[in-house]
């Protein structure tokens, strides 16, 4: 009886020892694709970064032609406004000028 009690530890260990061996195995399975993730998880890393550095490229030229445009718009007006003020003279002094044309005095 000493030997079947013997027998059955085996059993349990034999039992043990394979459930241990499958749990190392499963480990190594995990770790593998563990691995496999963080080295995709950097690639993907890498292309977002090359692509966050392009964008910011690309904004960095648009906006500097967003400030070149509103410099020349900015000039145009200014122009435009020195021109407006000078017309505006012009159609305030017009009717003393006609005045004095058709030889109408005011007193």
């Amino acid at each position: 009886m000493a030997k079947r009690g013997g027998n059955g530890r085996n059993a349990q260990l034999d039992e043990a020892l394979g459930n241990l061996a499958r749990s190392q195995a499963n480990l190594g399975t995990a770790q593998a694709s563990l691995v496999n993730s963080q080295a995709e998880l950097v690639n993907n890393q890498a292309a977002f970064q090359a692509n966050f550095t392009a964008l910011m490229a690309r904004l960095d030229d648009r906006f500097a032609r967003i400030d070149t445009e509103f410099a020349e718009i900015r000039a145009i007006l200014e122009r435009h406004e020195k021109i407006l003020l000078r017309h505006e003279q012009i159609l305030q002094n017009l009717p003393e000028a006609i005045r004095q044309r058709i030889g109408f005095e005011t007193h």
